[in-house]
C-alpha cells in the first residue's frame, strides 16, 4: 500500500498487487462493481495466500502489518478531517463516515471531493517528510447519504460495524435505498421478512418521521397481536383446565407461566392500543355528574384485599359531603387503579398507602401517597415517557409495562386537569391530581333549564 518506487516492483508478488491495484482504482471510478467485487475476492486470496505458513513469501508479521497499517491510516484520516471543522460519526476497517450538514447534493458533493484531495495531499507530503516513501493510497468521496441510520451497539452510544442503512444519492439526485449488513444479520429471513424492512426504511427516510412512524407501526402490531395472543391463551386455558386430558405438575407449572406472560404481554398491547387512541384523538370520554368521593372510596375498597396481602396500610380521606364533579368514571377509576397499584408495588411491607381528596375552591385535588422507595429527582422529569422504569425495583409478581403513568397524565389532560409528582429517595412519592370544579354550576343549569322545558310543555298542553 505505501512503496518507494513503483518500478522495482513489476514482478514477483509485489507485482500482481501493482497490476490488481491498476485495475481497481478504474473500476470503483467507473462504479464496475461486478469487477470491483472480482478484484476484492483476488486481492482477499491473495492475502489468505500470503499469510499461510506453505507460503515461500510468508512472514508471521505480514497480517499484524496489514490492520496496523489500516487502522494507522483510518487514524491520520479521522484526525485530518476533524480540523477541518468537519465530524467523523463512525469508522470501519477501510471508510470513514462523516457529516457535511445539509446542502444541495451538488455543494455536499463538492465538498466531499474537496476534503478527500486535500487529505491525499497532506498524506502524501506526510509519508514523504517521516518515511520517504511515494504515497499510492487513493482516498475518495464513495457515497453520499441524504438520510443515514446506524444502530447503536447494545448498552453503548457507538455504531455497530458495519451494520446501517441509509438513503443514497445517485448522480441523477434519486435517492435509493442502501443496506450494509443489516439485510443479512439474519440469514434465515423469509421474502417477506426482507421486503418488510425495505418497506420500513423507505418510510422511516421519505414520508414519515420517526415518532409518527413507531407510533403507526405501533398502532399496527398492538391490533395484529390481539387476535393470535387470545387464542394462544385459550389454548393454554383447555390445558390447564384439563380438558384434552390429565397434565402433570410440572406441565402444569410451565403453563402458568406461558399464561403469566401472555396476560401480561396482552396488557402491555391493551395500554399501547388505549395511548395510540389518546394520541390520535380517537377516545372519546363518556361523562357524566359523578360524587368522586364515593368513586375513590369504592377503588380503594376493591385494593385493601391485595394491599393487606402485602403488608401494606391502604386507606384513603375523603370529604363526608357530596361532592359532584363531571369526569369519566370509567377513565377516572382507570387512573386511580394505576397510581394506587403503582404505590403498592413500590412500596415495601410494613408501609402505607393513602388517596386524599379535598374540595377547593375551582378544582378537585386528588393526591395518591406512599411511603415506598422513591423516585430519584432526575428521574422525576422522564417520569410520563413511553417505557420508562427506573430504579424502583419492584419485588416478586406482576411486572409494569412503563405505559401505566403515560395513560394516567393523558386522561387527567383529557378532564382539563393537571398531574404533578413529589418525590424523595426512600421516603416516599406523592401524585398529586388537580381537576377543574366546574360542574356543579353546570349540572344546576341543566336542572333548570329541564324544568323549565317541562313546565313549558305542560303549560301549552
Amino acid at each position: 500500500m505505501i512503496l518507494r518506487e513503483k518500478k522495482l516492483h513489476e514482478s514477483g508478488p509485489l507485482g500482481v498487487l501493482w497490476k490488481l491495484q491498476d485495475i481497481s482504482i478504474p473500476s470503483l471510478r467507473a462504479q464496475d462493481g461486478t469487477l470491483s467485487q472480482a478484484v476484492k475476492i483476488i486481492m482477499n486470496s491473495f492475502y489468505g495466500v500470503l499469510g499461510s505458513q506453505g507460503c515461500r513469501f510468508y512472514d508471521p508479521r505480514l497480517s499484524g502489518t496489514i490492520t496496523r497499517i489500516g487502522q494507522w491510516l483510518l487514524n491520520f484520516s479521522r484526525k485530518f478531517i476533524e480540523k477541518e471543522g468537519i465530524r467523523v460519526i463512525y469508522g470501519d476497517t477501510d471508510s470513514l463516515f462523516v457529516h457535511l450538514g445539509e446542502g444541495e447534493l451538488k455543494t455536499v458533493t463538492q465538498i466531499g471531493i474537496k476534503v478527500s484531495k486535500s487529505l491525499n495531499r497532506y498524506l502524501k507530503r506526510d509519508l514523504e517528510r517521516q518515511f520517504n516513501v511515494e504515497s499510492c493510497v487513493d482516498i475518495e468521496l464513495e457515497k453520499i447519504f441524504a438520510r443515514f441510520f446506524m444502530p447503536t451497539i447494545r448498552g453503548q452510544d457507538t455504531g455497530s460495524k458495519k451494520r446501517y442503512a441509509g438513503l443514497l444519492m445517485g448522480k441523477d439526485g434519486k435517492p435509493e435505498l442502501f443496506f450494509a449488513g443489516m439485510e443479512s444479520s439474519r440469514r434465515d429471513w423469509t421474502a417477506l421478512a426482507k421486503d418488510f424492512q425495505g418497506g420500513l426504511f423507505e418510510l422511516l427516510f421519505s414520508k414519515y418521521d420517526a415518532p409518527q412512524l413507531k407510533d403507526e407501526l405501533v398502532s399496527t402490531a398492538s391490533h395484529e397481536l390481539r387476535t393470535p395472543l387470545s387464542v394462544i391463551m385459550g389454548a393454554i386455558r383447555l390445558v390447564l383446565d384439563e380438558i384434552p386430558g390429565k397434565i402433570v405438575a410440572e406441565q402444569r407449572e410451565v403453563l402458568s407461566m406461558a399464561r403469566n406472560n401472555v396476560q401480561r404481554l396482552s396488557r402491555i398491547i391493551n395500554s399501547l392500543l388505549s395511548v395510540s387512541k389518546m394520541e390520535s384523538g380517537g377516545l372519546d370520554l363518556q361523562t357524566s355528574v359523578v360524587d368522586i368521593s364515593k368513586l375513590i372510596k369504592d377503588t380503594v375498597s376493591d385494593y385493601k384485599l391485595v394491599a393487606r396481602e402485602k403488608g401494606i396500610c391502604l386507606d384513603c380521606e375523603v370529604p363526608q359531603e357530596t361532592v359532584n364533579i363531571r369526569l369519566d368514571p370509567d377513565r377516572t377509576v382507570e387512573i386511580l387503579i394505576n397510581l394506587i397499584s403503582n404505590s403498592l408495588k413500590f412500596t415495601p411491607e410494613g408501609g402505607w398507602v393513602k388517596v386524599i381528596c379535598t374540595k377547593q375552591d375551582e378544582e378537585v385535588l386528588v393526591s395518591v401517597q406512599d411511603s415506598g422507595v422513591g423516585i430519584a429527582q432526575e428521574d422525576i422529569p422522564r417520569l410520563f415517557d413511553k417505557f420508562t422504569q427506573f430504579g424502583r425495583k419492584a419485588g416478586p409478581g406482576e411486572k409494569g409495562t412503563g405505559l401505566g403513568l403515560v395513560i394516567v397524565k393523558k386522561l387527567v389532560e383529557m378532564h382539563n386537569g393537571r398531574i404533578e409528582v413529589e418525590s424523595e429517595v426512600d421516603k416516599g412519592t406523592t401524585f398529586n391530581i388537580s381537576l377543574p370544579f366546574l360542574v356543579e354550576a353546570e349540572a344546576e343549569g341543566l336542572s333548570e333549564e329541564t324544568d323549565e322545558f317541562i313546565e313549558s310543555i305542560l303549560t301549552n298542553n
